[in-house]
């Protein structure tokens, strides 16, 4: 068993704090946090999946942490639809 295993069978891992300058492949932005909670359990790319709370107020769910761009960009070019890469600053 791999990881990914670990991540099909628990689709939301304990957060670690988003460290400076790591990159996360936002997926879907949403208002309300059941919403976000119910997207994030209907897709399975075999990678983390989790959320947080934005300025603004929305729930982002996102693929990661990543430790690279490069990385990032890799799960980017991989995920259908609207996504986009953040940096943690």
């Amino acid at each position: 068993r791999g990881l990914g295993d670990v991540y099909k069978r628990q689709k939301q891992i304990p957060l670690p704090p988003l460290t400076k300058g790591s990159y996360v492949v936002v997926i879907g932005s949403f208002e309300n946090k059941s919403l976000a909670s119910k997207y994030s359990a209907s897709i399975d790319y075999g990678l983390p999946i989790n959320m947080f709370k934005a300025n603004n107020n929305y729930y982002r769910v996102f693929l990661g942490p990543f430790p690279s761009f490069s990385r990032a960009k890799e799960v980017l070019n991989d995920v259908p639809g609207r996504a986009w890469i953040l940096r943690k600053k």
